[in-house]
């Protein structure tokens, strides 16, 4: 049965997003929406600097092997860490999605900049302060600079046909 849609969660060791997407060809509809989404090589540095874990040896060089590679190795000592992944720079989504023929419409930030407010839960409670974080949101969400802020990424693409 053909799908109008298609949702790939993407954070695999290699490049096997093409794999991934071939297997789905036969499986949604002509013009169908595929949503590929992906953690950023930059989320573990952003989230050790935000809650001050770079300071830590392993963890230290995980970020530096996901910056230079892509690679997500969980450190020894940081059990509740994600496990082994790549992970993923901002323009590798939109490439991985022609390189399987799927025409890339948009690559989104999934968090954007407002995972960084302090006590975010408190403030997004506020309407006013929520709207806030939303318009600031929505004035990056589409950057190709800001994507690395955010350590998740949502990539549009359709099946042509």
């Amino acid at each position: 049965m053909a799908r109008r849609y298609a949702l790939v969660l993407f954070f695999t060791l290699a490049y096997a997003f093409s794999w991934l997407i071939w297997g789905l060809e036969g499986r949604f509809e002509d013009g169908g929406l595929l949503l590929a989404f992906a953690i950023t090589s930059y989320a573990s540095t952003l989230g050790g600097l935000v809650n001050w874990w770079i300071h830590d040896p392993g963890y230290f060089e995980m970020c530096r092997c996901e910056l230079a590679e892509g690679l997500h190795l969980q450190p020894p000592d940081w059990p509740g860490l994600f496990t082994t992944a790549y992970f993923h720079h901002p323009g590798e989504l939109e490439a991985e999605l022609a390189e399987a023929g799927l025409p890339h419409e948009a690559t989104l930030a999934v968090q954007g900049p407002g995972w960084l407010v302090p006590d975010f839960e408190e403030k997004w409670q506020d309407g006013e302060n929520r709207e806030t974080i939303l318009r600031l949101v929505r004035l990056m969400e589409t950057d190709p600079v800001a994507l690395g802020i955010s350590p998740h990424h949502m990539a549009v693409a359709r099946k042509p046909g």
